[in-house]
Parts: C-alpha cells; sequence; structure tokens
C-alpha cells in the first residue's frame, strides 16, 4: 500500500490542525510567538517563522505551479488564500482557502496549477532520530522509576 495524504473536511480541518501543533509545541522547552506582521510578510513572499527540531514552520506564496521540496517529516498545509491542485505522490487534491492537507514524510510534493495567488502556510514535524527517541526512552524510564 502506498503513501498517501489526508484531506479533512471544513468543521474537522482547524481542530486537527490545533492539536498536531499543540501536540508538537508541548515537546518544545520552551514557547514561540510570531508576530502577525511577520507571518502576514511569510504569506506574502514565502519565508520560515520558527525553524526548532521538533517542528518548521514556513509561510508560502505560489503565483504559478511547481515543485515543492521533499521534507524529512510530516508537512500539514493550512491554506491561508487562494485555491490550486496539489500532488503528492501521484495522488491529487483540489485546495481552497481554509483547506488543511497532511502530507507524509519524504513524498514528492507540487503545485500542478494555481488558479489564483496561493499562500500557506507549511508546518514539518521531523522524525525524531533514534538517539534522540532512546534518549527521551530512558529519560522517561528514569523519572516512572522514581516515583
Amino acid at each position: 500500500m502506498g503513501k498517501s495524504f489526508i484531506s479533512c473536511g471544513r468543521v474537522t480541518r482547524i481542530t486537527l490542525l490545533l492539536l498536531v501543533f499543540a501536540g508538537t509545541v508541548t515537546a518544545q522547552s520552551d514557547s514561540v510567538h510570531v508576530d502577525a506582521d511577520v507571518v502576514n510578510v511569510a504569506l506574502a513572499k514565502g519565508g520560515v517563522l520558527i525553524d526548532r527540531p521538533q517542528v518548521r514552520v514556513a509561510g508560502g506564496r505560489r503565483d504559478r505551479p511547481g515543485a515543492l521540496e521533499r521534507q524529512n517529516g510530516t508537512s500539514i498545509f493550512y491554506i491561508h488564500d487562494g485555491e490550486g491542485v496539489f500532488v503528492s505522490d501521484e495522488r491529487t487534491q483540489r485546495l481552497a482557502k481554509g483547506d488543511v492537507l497532511v502530507v507524509p514524510s519524504g513524498t514528492t510534493q507540487s503545485f500542478v496549477s494555481v488558479a489564483a495567488p496561493i499562500s500557506y502556510l507549511q508546518i514539518v514535524c521531523p522524525f525524531l532520530r533514534k538517539r534522540q527517541r532512546r534518549n527521551r526512552s530512558s529519560l522517561l524510564r528514569r523519572k516512572l522509576r522514581r516515583r
């Protein structure tokens, strides 16, 4: 069975995005705030807003079709404005303002058509390396033993 992506219904899209993002942020040691003006610039011109080991958030804007960089982690797209057609490993999804799309790690990603300029937030949650997982597991075991 090949990799696929998930497109959420209108009611659950924002909830899913917030739950995934909240779960990622709780793994951070500190909070991160990005001012609305900076977010608006990233949505208008593209640019990285947050770049941490646990999460990367970037704004993007496309006026024409084109490939996106392959990510080493699950990508979550929130379409802020515009519309277009997105392809990931030969699976096609029409996207419009307010849509959320979850794309598995390592898949090819591209916009094959853009009807109007499309702006989006891309949240990438990279996989933990084996060593990081092992360190977190041993830390959790030590905490449990203390109880």
